[in-house]
């Protein structure tokens, strides 16, 4: 199975992910497509970070969700949480696999990336029982935005708006050896 993005999902998606202080997080719309799922728009969600986790406010989590129904769209599609691991390589850590477990609903896709850009992406079905379907191919539109411009200053402002960063000292290794910073 693939999943594939609209180029404007793409461009939020991966300057969100390329421009944050450490790991940060969010949903996204996603609908069936030929042979997976389209990812039809990211959604940044106000939340804490620091350089090895993040948490969406629940509040903040709730007041979108209305806002999101009471534009007319179907909340139905938010079946995509997306996160970085910033530094790290992508893989699913047990605090992923518990958010994918408490997820709920019929299925979720899962995608995490990093400051490299890397990506991993899964499809995970809760209902009639729960497994893991499949790994995901990640198809993206065309090559990974520029960290400049028009798009980056946008991003660079949601993540202004709606991530607090928390400092915290970690003896954690970076463990992709070679990894650009942030701003690089």
């Amino acid at each position: 199975m693939n999943l594939r993005f609209t180029p404007r999902a793409w461009e939020k998606l991966y300057l969100y992910i390329r421009l944050a202080e450490g790991e940060v997080g969010g949903l996204g719309s996603v609908v069936p497509d030929r042979d997976g799922f389209l990812m039809v728009d990211c959604f940044l969600i106000d939340q804490q970070a620091t350089d090895v986790d993040t948490m969406l406010d629940p509040e903040a989590l709730s007041r979108f969700l209305v806002g999101y129904a009471a534009g007319g769209d179907d909340p139905g599609d938010l079946r995509l949480w997306w996160h970085s691991h910033a530094r790290e390589q992508v893989f699913w850590s047990m605090d992923d696999e518990h958010t994918i477990d408490n997820f709920g609903g019929e299925l979720l896709v899962a995608l995490v990336g990093n400051f490299a850009g890397k990506f991993l992406a899964r499809m995970d079905r809760f209902e009639p029982k729960r497994e893991t379907e499949g790994w995901l191919n990640l198809e993206p539109p065309g090559p990974q935005p520029s960290v400049d411009g028009a798009a980056a200053v946008d991003a660079k402002a949601d993540l202004q708006s709606c991530v607090r960063v928390l400092t915290r000292r970690t003896n954690k290794p970076w463990t992709d050896a070679g990894m650009p910073h942030r701003h690089d």
